[in-house]
């Protein structure tokens, strides 16, 4: 008699049917076949987790909850049913028991490496980036090959600050996964972040040959060619973004960057809008758009959107800065000196926060804090103008009896001028003076007391004992203009030119009034400090006597005004440096002039000069008055709101009418 053999359950050709159909896809019909076995036997422990998987796969996790808890029951150690039910905890936001779960199975099997790779993903999923990291080191340490954990990896490094490891991993990935475009677009952003921007955009263009659908991937190149001056490749590729993701709103942000990096800034205020529209949070678009409104002068709004970031970041120092600055600019110091310090306790090193911090102490008159802060300008705007001698700095300490003292001129030409005043008094104690200068300025620096010798910059320089930039000397000597008397002057003219000048002058009608409305636009504060020729004009016109534009530089269309309205004489051919300007000055009844060099030159040459300063002026002219401590000579006219040119203009035309008499012969 032959032994019998039990026949098969009815139900396991439905559960290998089943499987066949849930790995083909066809999940539908999977489905009901897992169904199907369970309805014959409940207590069936493979399809009770095979069903639980499919429902955790296509997003039915709560489903999936009673399938995987009962599978486990029925199978206590079984490492795969833990894995799924973790997978199914953390997808219905049980993230604590899943960790739970995981934790037992990996006791079970240490290097289980679906076990390790769903523990990373739940890590990486709460931010929890430090065990995240630890995770993925631990999976990748467990299976090598695996990219998309080298990937994970290497976007936790790289969001950590951690570059060079970052970078490491996402090449590793990419050498398991050479079409793995996500990991180049990361490997790009990693260059970006090093400052290497040609890699990156050269990383980035291979990364979109691989995948150009990625939203992603374009304005991180756009980015990048922002940063290599780019800009309008920049605006290309941020449009690209937009084209495939119309809600984007970091490509909208990009190309408003990028816009108004090209001077199109009404297109880049639209473009930044746009992206407030599709992410009304966006800490980016509202920092910019705040950023680019108070640029150009709309105060207000700029002020509202940058404390709406700030409010969303209040540990931002960038934010903090920027929103003292928008509060500075509308007269509120105290504000804004508080937000400053508030932005150097968060990040010591933003030294943009601790220069504007010395100009606000500077504005107020406090010179003895101000100009210890104002040492900050090295690592900002003047990082790049850093000198090196083998000679040491002056400490402001040491003798200068006998020595040579080197003085260089380090920013504009007004502030040479301004701060030459120091050079007898340095002289006095001992010092032999050596003042290197623009060239413009080199002829008229002869006239300075005390200075032993002018050198031009660029040219070799004579040997020296100590150095000193020019703009240090108040803070080394702790000066205060408030507590010191001025000179009414402390340079004049060179003899020739003054003679060259006298005749021309002098055979013009009084009052002789020379004008300067605009200065250098590269300026970062032009926009605020220059005025349009239209203003000049409607106080010229109304004003009998000589008008001279002593103007080298003219803004489009401002030197065809002047030869159309012939209301001011345009000497700027004949000006072949500030010789010939100080010349003039010398000779004129008055020079009105916006916070330009040439303001700077008719208060140190002592001349009357009356100088039109915006609401937030520089802070040299502190914040308030008529006078200036640094000028005896100078009268300080001052918008009384931001922007508003034309209460200046008015109560100047008004004080030439009734001050008039004084400038005749």
């Amino acid at each position: 008699m032959k032994p019998s053999h039990p026949r098969p359950p009815a139900w396991q050709p439905w559960l290998q049917q089943a499987v066949a159909l849930h790995r083909s896809g066809r999940t539908v019909e999977a489905k009901a076949r897992y169904e199907q076995v369970l309805k014959a036997n409940p207590r069936q422990p493979e399809a009770l987790h095979f069903l639980g998987l499919l429902c955790v796969d296509t997003g039915a996790a709560p489903s999936a909850l009673p399938l995987l808890q009962n599978a486990l029951r029925l199978n206590p150690g079984a490492v795969p049913v833990m894995i799924t039910l973790a997978r199914a905890l953390v997808a219905t936001g049980n993230a604590d028991e899943a960790l739970a779960l995981l934790d037992s199975a990996l006791g079970r099997e240490p290097r289980n490496t679906e076990a390790l790779f769903q523990r990373a993903l739940l890590l990486h999923g709460r931010g929890d980036l430090t065990r995240a990291i630890d995770a993925y080191r631990t999976l990748v340490a467990a299976d090598a090959s695996i990219a998309v954990a080298h990937f994970n990896l290497g976007t936790l490094l790289r969001t950590a600050g951690r570059l060079e490891e970052a970078r490491a991993a996402l090449t590793r990935a990419l050498e398991l996964n050479p079409r793995f475009a996500p990991a180049a677009i990361n490997l790009g952003c990693v260059a970006q972040d090093q400052g290497r921007h040609d890699e990156a955009a050269e990383i980035l263009r291979k990364a979109l040959a691989l995948d150009g659908k990625s939203a992603e991937g374009h304005v991180a190149l756009a980015t990048s060619l922002r940063a290599l001056g780019r800009n309008e490749e920049a605006a290309d590729s941020s449009r690209r973004a937009i084209g495939l993701r119309p809600e984007f709103a970091a490509a909208y942000t990009g190309l408003a960057q990028a816009l108004a990096s090209l001077g199109r800034e009404t297109e880049a205020e639209e473009a930044y809008r746009t992206a407030l529209t599709r992410a009304p949070h966006s800490i980016d678009a509202l920092n910019n758009l705040g950023n680019l409104l108070r640029q150009r002068g709309q105060l207000g709004e700029s002020r509202t959107l940058l404390a709406q970031a700030l409010s969303l970041q209040p540990a931002n120092a960038a934010l903090s800065l920027n929103l003292g600055m928008s509060l500075h600019q509308l007269g509120h110091l105290d504000e804004a000196e508080s937000l400053y310090r508030q932005a150097l306790a968060l990040s010591p090193a933003l030294d943009e926060a601790g220069l504007n911090l010395a100009m606000a102490r500077l504005t107020r008159g406090d010179f003895h804090e101000g100009w210890k802060l104002y040492e900050h300008r090295w690592q900002g705007d003047l990082r790049n103008a850093v000198r090196s001698f083998d000679r040491p700095e002056w400490d402001g300490h040491s003798s200068l009896q006998g020595r040579t003292l080197l003085l260089h001129a380090e920013q504009g030409l007004g502030d040479t001028i301004q701060f030459s005043r120091f050079v007898p008094a340095l002289s006095k104690a001992g010092a032999r003076v050596v003042l290197e200068l623009q060239a413009p300025l080199s002829p008229l620096m002869g006239s300075l007391d005390g200075l032993a010798q002018r050198v031009v910059r660029g040219a070799p320089l004579p040997p020296f004992d100590l150095h000193c930039p020019l703009l240090s000397v108040p803070r080394l000597i702790d000066f205060d203009p408030t507590q010191s008397a001025a000179p009414q002057s402390y340079l004049r003219a060179p003899a020739d030119a003054a003679e060259r000048w006298r005749p021309r002058i002098d055979a013009l009608p009084h009052p002789r009034i020379g004008w300067v409305w605009s200065g250098n636009p590269r300026h970062k504060n032009d926009r605020n400090r220059s005025v349009p020729y239209a203003l000049v004009r409607s106080i010229a016109s109304a004003t009998p006597g000589s008008h001279l534009s002593l103007q080298i530089d003219y803004r489009e269309g401002d030197r065809e005004a002047l030869a159309r309205d012939r209301l001011l004489t345009d000497l700027s051919a004949t000006l072949n440096d500030f010789s010939d300007t100080a010349a003039i000055v010398e000779h004129l009844d008055l020079v009105i002039s916006v916070d330009t060099s040439v303001a700077h030159l008719a208060g140190a040459l002592g001349r009357p000069v009356w100088i039109l300063l915006p609401f937030c002026p520089d802070w040299r002219w502190l914040q308030s008055g008529a006078t200036s401590p640094w000028y005896p000579s100078a009268r300080l006219f001052r918008q009384p709101a931001p922007g508003d040119w034309d209460s200046v203009a008015a109560e100047v035309a008004a004080t030439l009418r009734t001050e008039n008499r004084n400038f005749s012969p």
